[in-house]
């Protein structure tokens, strides 16, 4: 067993506990606002970086402000995010989970800064796009893993934390998350690319089962993987209600993913039907980063264990 820290006490992780979480709301609020800007075509609403048309304040018209605000958030969330990796390497440096976790989501929102102006500058390339979103992901991961980490402390401080899939329901469980990356990310592309709005209608496109052109064909495979996703996250639920082990509060965690799940599947199609109005196209946005949200919880919930292991 490691030897931890003996000053770990429940009132500094708790301190420590509700940055992390503060984190998690303003990295998902900016994950939900470049979302945002991607859906409505704001990408380029201030075509020069880190200015909006040579000046710090933007232009009063729609795409600037919403390109604007989306700098401004992630303007808030950076600085949280390098306090919460400074924290975990100065006081919690003992436990490898925290540490090396947030030192990753403070490299990586690096890499996020450098590919927010790439993009911006190239003019929101479709594959610079979907790599921006995954990267973002990957940073609101992280700072989830490092915060459930934390929380395990809190029960348990003498214990090393680490993180294993062994159990079925534990590798199903992470396979779904792998799932979820994988279609919204695709979905980035998606939007990036200018396939959103190569398919009126749905379940079909153009009243066709088969697409005419390549955006077409974008747009369905998109679909594809939701619908193979969902099967995934049927079992899941279906596989939670027959183990007897899980907590209220994973089961609990494991109901919402679901809905909101559906939800975002039903908005998605929904807003193909009435032609894509920006509310819906909003909401869509928002549902995903809440579904990933809660995909990692569960997911870092059945991972994470006390001790060295064996």
């Amino acid at each position: 067993m490691a030897d931890l820290d003996k000053s770990y006490s429940e009132v500094s992780l708790n301190r420590y506990k509700k940055l992390l979480v503060t984190t998690m709301v303003f990295t998902y609020l900016l994950i939900v606002v470049g979302g945002i800007v991607r859906v409505t075509g704001s990408g380029l609403g201030c075509p020069d970086w880190p200015t909006c048309f040579g000046k710090w304040i933007p232009p009063m018209r729609a795409d600037a402000i919403i390109e604007y605000i989306h700098r401004l958030v992630a303007t808030l969330t950076s600085p949280l995010i390098l306090a919460s990796a400074f924290i975990g390497w100065w006081k919690y440096r003992k436990v490898k989970l925290i540490k090396n976790t947030l030192l990753w989501a403070m490299f990586l929102l690096g890499v996020q800064g450098l590919l927010g102006g790439v993009v911006v500058l190239l003019e929101t390339p479709p594959d610079l796009v979907a790599v921006h979103m995954g990267n973002a992901l990957v940073i609101l991961g992280l700072i989830i893993l490092a915060g459930m980490t934390v929380d395990k402390l809190i029960t348990n401080p003498q214990e090393q934390p680490r993180i294993a899939f062994k159990a079925d329901f534990e590798k199903l469980a992470l396979w779904t998350m792998i799932m979820i990356f994988v279609v919204l990310v695709t979905g980035a592309y998606t939007a990036g690319s200018g396939s959103t709005f190569a398919c009126s209608g749905w379940p079909l496109c153009n009243g066709r089962l088969i697409p005419t052109h390549i955006l077409g064909w974008i747009h369905m495979f998109h679909r594809l993987l939701v619908a193979i996703t969902s099967v995934w996250v049927i079992r899941l639920y279906l596989q939670a209600r027959k183990n007897g082990d899980l907590s209220k509060g994973l089961n609990t965690t494991i109901l919402w993913f679901v809905i909101l799940y559906l939800s975002q599947a039903a908005v998605g199609g929904l807003k193909v039907s009435l032609q894509f109005p920006v509310w819906l196209m909003g909401t869509h946005v928002a549902l995903a980063a809440a579904v990933w949200f809660a995909i990692v919880l569960i997911a870092s919930q059945l991972g994470l264990k006390s001790g060295e292991g064996k």
